[in-house]
């Protein structure tokens, strides 16, 4: 009984400190901001449009619907694909923040995700007018390469992050990002949580898409080329000659 009661007191104590933070409560420095996070599967919906392919998440969704909360999917989700002009406009306004995190769709700029393929026009047009708008509100972009919507080819073709084939599919998704997108976006990152990916994507127990269980092993291949595919988006990057910034989170 005396331990509920102390972890209670606990919980009662996080909620008054959590409850008390505001801007005043973080360093008052030109290097340190307050931002918001979007991911493109999480708010764009629009998932068969514009010649756009399957992600893991599209699939999983749909396979294992009991392991998403109210069986939800993203097949609408806030429809941000197509309210992204007016949502940002009262984004700004109601929130006053000065940083804007969004990750692009490579399913969606590379319906057929292999090295070498033919680009989607629509795709890299839909993501420049968006990074235009962002800008004019006054909001600093930062790019996410991928935030876990593989798409679903790559992962038949040979398992995902567990093949050393994704470092040259990833590679050449990054330089067309950086070749039609490039400066309109000052700040990238290459992957979001790589080890969450791994862990709860290719583990003994996966939670999350592609839920492709494995061994340990799996999980420490897919580290690795994990780390391996943020260091050629980097040197892809850099052969760009980009005035910004490049990092992973």
């Amino acid at each position: 009984m005396n331990k509920q009661r102390i972890l209670l007191n606990l919980l009662f104590s996080l909620l008054y400190v959590v409850d008390g933070l505001d801007k005043g409560t973080f360093p008052q420095s030109k290097n340190f901001a307050f931002g918001c996070a979007t991911s493109a599967y999480q708010v764009e919906g629009a998932t068969r449009r514009s010649g756009k392919s399957k992600s893991i998440w599209d699939k999983f969704v749909h396979l294992k619907p009991s392991l998403i909360y109210g069986n939800a999917t993203g097949d609408k989700a806030d429809q941000f694909y197509d309210r992204y002009s007016t949502d940002l406009k009262l984004f700004r306004r109601a929130i006053g923040i000065k940083y804007f995190s969004l990750s692009f769709s490579w399913a969606r700029i590379l319906p057929d995700p292999r090295s070498g393929s033919k680009v989607d026009d629509a795709g890299i047009q839909h993501y420049k007018k968006l990074l235009k708008l962002v800008r004019s509100e006054n909001l600093t972009a930062i790019c996410t390469l991928y935030h876990w919507d593989l798409p679903e080819k790559l992962q038949d073709d040979y398992q995902g992050w567990t093949s050393r084939r994704i470092v040259d599919d990833f590679r050449y998704y990054a330089q067309v990002v950086f070749t039609h997108i490039g400066s309109l976006c000052p700040m990238y990152v290459t992957l979001n949580e790589p080890r969450t990916v791994c862990i709860t994507g290719y583990g003994p127990n996966p939670s999350f898409a592609p839920y492709d269980k494995g061994s340990i092993s799996a999980v420490y291949k897919c580290g690795h080329y994990s780390i391996l595919s943020h260091l050629a988006a980097v040197e892809e990057y850099r052969k760009t000659k980009l005035n910004g910034k490049i990092g992973l989170k």
